[in-house]
C-alpha cells in the first residue's frame, strides 16, 4: 500500500504533463536531487558575482560565524571529502574572501578567517540569496516552507547519525 506522502506526490505528478517517472516519483532523493539542480540554478541567476557558487557562500557563512574553524571542520559541517574542501578553500583564500592561519594548538592545522573582502562579497550574496530563497519557494505558503525546513534538518540531521534514532 502507497504512503499518504506517496499518494500526495503522485497525485501533484499527475496534475504535472511530463512524462511518467516510473518509481522515481516515489523516491525521496529523486526529488531532493532535482530541487538541488533547480536550487543551483536560481543561486546562480541571482548572485551577480559569476564566481560564487552555494558551496563557497555556505563556506563563507560558516567562516564568518565561526571565526578559526579549520577546513577538516568546514568539510564536516558540509558533508565534504578534504580533497574538495581545501579545492573550494583555495578558491577562496586565492580571491582573497578568507585568510589562513596556522592553529597555535595544532600547528597541522589552519584556522580559517573571513577577510574585510569576503564579508563585502558575503554582504552582497546574502541581499541576492534572500530573493533567490523567496523565488525559490514562492509555491509554498509560509508555513509549508517552515514545514519543510524543519523536515530537511531533521532528516540530515538522522540520516548523519546525529539525530535521533528513527523506529
Amino acid at each position: 500500500m502507497a504512503s499518504s506522502a506517496g499518494q500526495a506526490a503522485s497525485k501533484i505528478a499527475d496534475e504535472v504533463a511530463g512524462p511518467n517517472l516510473g518509481v522515481l516519483n516515489d523516491l525521496l532523493g529523486f526529488h531532493i536531487r532535482r530541487a538541488q539542480v533547480l536550487n543551483f540554478r536560481l543561486f546562480h541567476k541571482h548572485v551577480v558575482d559569476p564566481e560564487a557558487t552555494p558551496t563557497q557562500f555556505a563556506m563563507l557563512v560558516l567562516i564568518e560565524a565561526n571565526p578559526g574553524l579549520s577546513q577538516v571542520e568546514l568539510g564536516e559541517i558540509l558533508d565534504m571529502d578534504r580533497a574538495t574542501t581545501m579545492a573550494v578553500v583555495d578558491k577562496l583564500h586565492a580571491a582573497r574572501w578568507i585568510s589562513k592561519k596556522r592553529s597555535r594548538v595544532d600547528r597541522r592545522k589552519h584556522a580559517l578567517l573571513i577577510t574585510d573582502a569576503g564579508k563585502q562579497a558575503l554582504k552582497s550574496m546574502l541581499r541576492s540569496v534572500s530573493d533567490h530563497e523567496k523565488q525559490f519557494v514562492s509555491g509554498l505558503t509560509a508555513d509549508e516552507a517552515a514545514q519543510l525546513l524543519a523536515l530537511m534538518r531533521k532528516l540530515v540531521e538522522t540520516a548523519n547519525g546525529r539525530g535521533r534514532a528513527q523506529d
